[in-house]
């Protein structure tokens, strides 16, 4: 992995700044009363759409990720809110994949020039992607509070990573973390139950992700180490 080869304290800058972006998510999860104004809001234009409600969010969420006005995570919390646990579990996860893709490929098609403008320093952190590319992005998107947008821009931008890794690594990443966010999200209408299991399978997520990437770090250092002894 790149980021190992480069050194921790290089990366640092990077890292630091998708975590930061990506804590943003946080607030809905971490403070769910100052969310659900907003999230009770996507509620009810959502259901003013009808049988198409489910459409509608997903088309949202592919909004959001391409304008970024508001992070994914409040709609996801809405869609938790209006479709309950299960069903706003299929459909998070299922816009989730289709803006990830279209980021993805408007990142591949139009290059770091286009990103950069929506995404400052993503060139950056595309680099942690061009080697062992799937357990990489699996992780990051493991850990619910690293920047959804940042990975999705960042991985494009690596010619060789297919878009078959990047959407298999995704999608089996982005399921526990989405379904933590849509628990939180269905406690507000439902169940507050329901909410407590998200927030505490929330930090489970973030605390196994960091563990997973500590652990990635050292055996690749290790490696590493060993070729410059036989060397």
């Amino acid at each position: 992995m790149l980021v190992i080869r480069m050194g921790w304290r290089e990366n640092a800058g990077p890292i630091l700044f998708l975590a930061l972006i990506g804590s943003i998510t946080l607030i809905p999860i971490v403070f769910p009363e100052i969310s659900t104004p907003l999230a009770k809001e996507i509620q009810s234009r959502v259901n003013s759409f009808g049988v198409f409600g489910p459409v509608a969010v997903i088309v949202l969420m592919i909004l959001a990720t391409i304008f970024s006005p508001i992070p994914n995570s409040f709609i996801t919390l809405a869609i938790g809110a209006t479709y309950g646990p299960f069903l706003g579990s299929i459909l998070a996860i299922i816009g989730a994949v289709l803006a990830s893709s279209l980021a993805f490929f408007l990142s591949k098609r139009f290059g770091s020039f286009f990103v950069e403008k929506y995404i400052p320093h993503t060139h950056f952190i595309h680099n942690f992607f061009k080697d062992n590319a799937f357990l990489t992005i699996f992780v990051l998107r493991l850990i619910p509070s690293v920047s959804f947008d940042m990975v999705s821009y960042g991985a494009g931008l690596v010619p060789s990573l297919s878009f078959r890794t990047f959407i298999t690594s995704t999608f089996l990443g982005i399921i526990p973390g989405t379904i933590s966010v849509v628990l939180v999200g269905a406690g507000l209408t439902h169940d507050s139950n329901l909410s407590v299991i998200g927030i505490g399978w929330y930090g489970v997520l973030v605390v196994s992700g960091v563990i997973l990437a500590q652990r990635m770090h050292l055996n690749e250092n290790g490696k590493h180490e060993e070729k410059k002894t036989i060397n």
